[in-house]
């Protein structure tokens, strides 16, 4: 019985998370000077990353999937900005998760968020040279695209997300701890 509990608590945070991480990314978003406005910040891996601290790892990489899941539905890319989006997001939170397996103290998440900002660079890098630019059809040189633009705009958007997501579990870290118990209990 304490299993179907369990599992139900960790679907309806999962829910929560998704939709709270929907909404960031279709309302709370803005473009950057200088990069093509299809390039958004967005700061929709901070309820992921607050579930894979607070659930588990990957709870996260599902509140990930789930978001773009549902983002598909009222796409203008054809799917293409979701995939892109699910992408980098995966890249982004993967060494999150790997480091919180080991320890979900402030300095491991810190660590985690960097080196997902760099992941996120790499993995943008590789799925623009490869998959996103042919599905979007864009006319640009690939390689002077992908390092003049997609590289540094990922490496941008890694340190405002992490360090927004870095204050805000800073804060939160009380309340963090506290479920982070209960869940154990």
């Amino acid at each position: 019985m304490q299993k179907k509990s369990f599992n139900t608590q960790v679907l309806i945070k999962v829910a929560l998370l998704s939709a709270i991480a929907f909404i960031l990314m279709r309302v709370f978003k803005f473009p950057l000077p200088a990069f093509p406005t299809f390039l958004e910040i967005d700061f929709s891996e901070l309820p992921a990353i607050v579930g894979s601290i607070v659930v588990g790892p990957f709870v996260g990489l599902g509140v990930t999937v789930i978001k773009n899941a549902l983002a598909f539905f009222n796409s203008y890319t054809g799917g293409v900005g979701e995939l892109a989006n699910l992408l980098v997001s995966l890249g982004y939170l993967l060494p999150l998760a790997f480091m919180l397996r080991k320890n979900k103290s402030f300095k491991t998440i810190v660590i985690g968020l960097g080196l997902g900002t760099v992941a996120m660079a790499i993995v943008g890098a590789f799925a623009n040279y490869f998959i996103l630019i042919p599905l979007y059809g864009l006319e640009v040189e690939k390689l002077p695209f992908v390092l003049t633009v997609i590289i540094p705009f990922n490496l941008i958007k890694g340190v405002i997300v992490s360090i927004v997501s870095a204050v805000i579990i800073k804060a939160m870290q009380p309340a963090l701890r506290y479920l982070s118990l209960k869940k154990s209990n």
